[in-house]
């Protein structure tokens, strides 16, 4: 799980390794087309919420 403002580096990038990509986009910019983040977050303050979402149902 990765988690920050760079979509390269951040989404696309561990995406391809097979790991999710959590968006940190603070000044609410829109997404390229063809890039699909697996979660967005405006602030760190969402991140709990967001990765128990992402969890999977088995896991606790």
């Amino acid at each position: 799980m990765y988690v920050g403002d760079s979509l390269a580096h951040d989404v696309v990038g561990p995406q391809r390794a097979g790991l999710r990509g959590i968006r940190l986009n603070r000044a609410g910019l829109t997404c390229p087309p063809g890039l699909r983040p697996d979660a967005e977050v405006s602030t760190l303050v969402e991140l709990p919420v967001v990765l128990r979402a992402l969890q999977p149902a088995n896991s606790g």
